[in-house]
């Protein structure tokens, strides 16, 4: 986690990324199809096979400017949708502060769940109702 923080909150205000996301284990994105993407120059994108090609990023260490993301070590899914549960992620905020923001919201909307259940059973029947908050979260200060 300490790389992660180092990447997002001490070279900011480099603005490539956000500071909100999703943050899975490797091998459980290597399970559901990820792969590290395919570093090379465009003059060899032709060469990869069409199902691989979803893997190519630009490398260019002679051309101006020279492209080189490699210090991202990126991975890649080619899927429309990833299906997760909450074991499965840890959710990326800036601070503490947002991190309890999303808490307090989740509870919130627990409480009005039981408020409109208690409605038309008892409140015990109505507690029952209630989820409880199963997200990880990574503040990144």
């Amino acid at each position: 986690m300490e790389a992660f923080v180092d990447a997002f909150v001490r070279h900011f205000p480099f603005k490539r990324y956000s500071q909100f996301g999703l943050m899975f284990n490797k091998p459980w994105v290597f399970d559901h199809g990820g792969r590290p993407v395919i570093y090379q120059p465009n003059s060899d994108f032709g060469l990869l096979p069409e199902e691989l090609r979803w893997r190519h990023v630009t490398y260019e260490l002679t051309g101006t400017p020279v492209i080189d993301w490699t210090w991202e070590r990126e991975w890649r899914m080619r899927c429309d949708e990833l299906p997760f549960s909450p074991a499965d992620v840890s959710i990326i905020v800036p601070n503490k502060e947002w991190a309890s923001t999303l808490r307090r919201s989740h509870d919130a909307e627990q409480d009005m769940v039981v408020e409109l259940y208690a409605t038309a059973s008892e409140r015990e029947i109505a507690e029952l109702r209630r989820e409880p908050f199963r997200w990880h979260m990574a503040p990144l200060q």
